[in-house]
């Protein structure tokens, strides 16, 4: 009875070097998550709570940039928020 199946790759170590087997991956190390049906999937949880707040001089930038974009464009550059203490 096989308890788990590994990969074999031949390739060489040195040069001149014969071939030789080396492991590729062992399957026991996958991670197997819950059954899920045909096109579902699961999102991976939030890695912040809320926004993080950009530098003052890029702020700044997308100030100046906004004026070349769409109207939404501009409303999302105008509501970042920006950490006016720190300016780099």
């Amino acid at each position: 009875m096989l308890l788990f199946e590994v990969m074999l790759k031949e390739q060489k170590f040195l040069h001149n070097g014969a071939w030789e087997a080396a492991i590729v991956k062992d399957k026991r190390k996958i991670k197997k998550g819950p059954i899920l049906l045909q096109n579902e999937f699961i999102l991976p949880q939030d890695s912040y709570s809320s926004p993080i707040p950009i530098a003052m001089k890029k702020f700044l930038h997308l100030q100046h940039l906004k004026k070349f974009c769409c109207i939404g464009a501009q409303k999302l550059f105008d509501n970042l928020p920006n950490n006016k203490d720190k300016p780099f």
